[in-house]
């Protein structure tokens, strides 16, 4: 996981996996379920966090995500 983060807190250093690799997996789970709540996660996420644009497209367009990346970012205009 290239894009893993890594957090000091005051008891401990943890692991956090990429938002890249969040939202990612999320439209996966949204493809399959079709669950709202997966599209208002990824908005957050967005609207919260600085992404590795190159990185996510790329990934959008391999794993054929790209429209559902699309409904999730709509929700963050409103």
């Amino acid at each position: 996981m290239k894009h893993t983060r890594r957090i000091s807190t005051q008891t401990c250093e943890v692991t956090l996996a990429p938002p890249e690799y969040v939202i990612i997996h999320k439209l996966g789970f949204y493809k399959e379920s079709q669950h709202q709540r997966h599209l208002r996660d990824i908005a957050g996420i967005l609207e919260q966090q600085e992404l590795d644009q190159t990185f996510l497209q790329s990934q959008l367009t391999a794993l054929n995500l790209t429209a559902e990346y699309q409904l999730a970012a709509a929700l963050t205009e409103r």
